[in-house]
Parts: structure tokens; C-alpha cells; sequence
């Protein structure tokens, strides 16, 4: 990993360790939990949450696109267009 190439060999271990708490809390939270999310929600028919996964994605697509249709570059009252600022505040010169 390139992260791991500036940390101390000696502390290698430790930053691994904590790397693999990352992968591992996420996936047992998932094991205790989604068996019961499937008999609930699904009558324990894994097909019906492939399938409810698989949607998802493209409904989320379809709004995004929807919504990026209707946003609108912002004016103020007398319709002249917003000055860009930068991080700080300051407007362009």
C-alpha cells in the first residue's frame, strides 16, 4: 500500500493492525446484522435483496440526473450574475 511506504518499520504492525480493524468491524456488524434484515424485510429470499441492491444503483442514477436538470445557476434580484469568492471570502479581482 502506498500509505504504509512512510510509516516507521517499526510501527508497521500497528498501523496494520488498525488498517485491518476497517475490514473487519464493517463485516461483522454485517454478519450479525443482515441475517435478520433478510428474514425481516425480504422473508428470507436472498434473491429479492440481490435484486433491491442491484436497483438501487441506477434509481439513484435516474434522480441525480434529474435533479442536476433542474438546478439553476443562482442571480441576485437585479439578475446580475454571483461573483465567485475563495476560501477565504475574498472576491476576484
Amino acid at each position: 500500500m502506498l500509505a504504509f511506504d512512510s510509516v516507521p518499520a517499526e510501527k508497521m504492525g500497528l498501523y496494520m493492525g488498525i488498517f485491518n480493524f476497517f475490514i473487519v468491524i464493517p463485516q461483522l456488524v454485517a454478519a450479525s446484522v443482515l441475517g435478520f434484515l433478510l428474514k425481516t424485510l425480504f422473508g428470507g429470499a436472498p434473491i429479492r435483496a440481490l435484486t433491491v441492491g442491484g436497483v438501487c444503483p441506477y434509481r439513484r442514477t435516474a434522480r441525480a440526473a434529474r435533479a442536476r436538470r433542474e438546478i439553476r445557476p443562482a442571480r441576485f434580484p437585479d439578475d446580475q450574475p454571483r461573483r465567485q469568492h475563495d476560501a477565504f471570502g475574498r472576491a476576484p479581482r
